[in-house]
């Protein structure tokens, strides 16, 4: 960096002497000035004063020994014990005023000896005693060594809570999983194999047997209604192809009314402007004694509904009774009811219920016609599947949930592929063929 030159200035006149550099004069008055302030100028003190004698003995750094190839190194281990630099130290709260705990601690102690709390306060409070209380007997009771009270030598051991531990006992000391509330109760209380009526026999009596026929007779008959059902909203709602409408008369229905006469004798346009609202006469404009009355009459409705409210109010102090007797009546319509849906909830235990998408299709009836009766055993005919009758007693009895057969879909179709050559190899057999003959 190079120095700035001097500005070179002439001295003999009075306005350039204002240009003339002083900073060093000015430095040397501001440090005298300084001295001043700080307890006197240096150049008038003498040498006590300035300087002291140092007579404490120096103090001796330990210089550190040198480090032998044969002292053990410090442990890797040891250096996750060291502090981090990089981490941060914790930031404890540094503004906590004690003050305020101690009021709100006082505060929550004279409320409690005034009995000022609300209940759900109190409760809580009473909550918390006794869980503190339940933990010191748990605990203390954890710290109870335990010991024999029975005599090992004579008597007899009472084993119910013996049998009760084999278990725990035995593997390895492992308390067993807790099952769930429903795990030993039956889903359904629908017996597993369900007695066939007595017409189901390979030799019934007339009687049962018809009784059997009667029965399927009514599934069947059900049954048909719903397919009749059906067909009465779907096919049985369109006519048949011999009275459809046809196009013709398609046509004929959309232009109907479109190429009829107007009748210029019907209502003329009225081209006068006629408004919304009708025209108020000066005869009719409500002068300020209607509207005075107007208002007095509005008044005395609002009276008069007031009172009739106050009259309901004080008659019902009198009906304390009648409301009484409604409401028992009502305590009793609802006891009713709560009754009955307890009463449908335990029939429909005993009810299939649908556990899938799928819903439940009960078995056919297993029957033999009358003709088809025989009287012995080696000539009868099994109807029926003994698998499919338990499968479908397991989704009767809420076991497992109805399914049905997936059927097997195709993601593409089949395709025909002609092997190259094999219509040529053909024509040429039955070229040889005519000329053999």
């Amino acid at each position: 960096m190079e120095r700035k030159a001097k500005k070179r200035l002439s001295k003999n006149k009075k306005k350039t002497w204002k240009k003339t550099d002083v900073q060093d004069v000015e430095d040397h008055l501001e440090d005298q000035r300084l001295q001043e302030r700080t307890g006197g100028l240096l150049a008038e003190k003498t040498d006590e004063q300035l300087f002291f004698v140092d007579s404490t003995k120096p103090v001796e750094e330990p210089v550190p020994a040198k480090r032998s190839r044969r002292d053990p190194k410090p442990l890797k281990c040891h250096s996750a014990l060291l502090p981090d630099p990089r981490i941060k130290p914790a930031r404890v709260a540094h503004n906590i005023r004690r003050d305020n705990l101690k009021r709100k601690c006082a505060k929550k102690v004279s409320d409690i000896q005034n009995d000022v709390l609300s209940p759900t306060r109190k409760e809580a409070l009473h909550n918390q005693v006794n869980a503190k209380l339940n933990r010191q007997t748990r605990i203390r009771s954890k710290k109870i060594t335990p010991h024999a009270k029975f005599d090992l030598w004579g008597g007899e051991i009472d084993q119910t809570k013996q049998e009760d531990d084999d278990h725990f006992a035995t593997v390895t000391r492992k308390k067993p999983v807790k099952l769930p509330s429903y795990h030993n109760k039956k889903p359904s209380s629908l017996p597993a194999v369900e007695v066939a009526l007595p017409g189901a026999s390979y030799n019934p009596t007339y009687d049962d047997h018809q009784q059997l026929l009667h029965v399927a007779n009514k599934v069947e008959v059900k049954k048909l209604k719903v397919e009749e059902k059906i067909l009465r909203q779907t096919d049985h709602m369109f006519p048949k192809a011999d009275k459809a409408p046809t196009k013709q008369d398609h046509l004929q229905e959309m232009s109907a009314g479109l190429y009829e006469e107007e009748d210029d004798s019907e209502g003329e346009e009225d081209t006068e402007y006629t408004s919304i609202n009708p025209a108020v006469r000066r005869d009719k404009k409500k002068t300020p004694q209607t509207r005075r009355k107007e208002k007095e009459r509005k008044a005395k409705e609002t009276q008069l509904k007031l009172e009739k409210l106050k009259r309901k109010k004080d008659t019902e102090l009198f009906r304390i009774k009648s409301i009484q007797k409604d409401v028992t009546k009502s305590i009793k319509q609802h006891s009713e009811k709560m009754a009955k849906q307890q009463t449908k909830r335990a029939e429909r235990k005993d009810k299939t219920q649908r556990l899938g998408s799928n819903k439940f299709e009960a078995p056919e009836t297993e029957l033999k016609l009358s003709d088809e009766l025989v009287g012995s055993l080696r000539l009868l005919k099994p109807e029926g599947n003994l698998l499919e009758d338990r499968y479908k007693s397991m989704q009767k009895r809420n076991i497992i949930e109805p399914r049905k057969r997936v059927k097997v879909y195709r993601k593409y179709k089949l395709k025909d592929y002609k092997k190259p050559g094999h219509g040529a190899q053909a024509y040429m057999n039955s070229y040889k063929a005519k000329g053999k003959k």
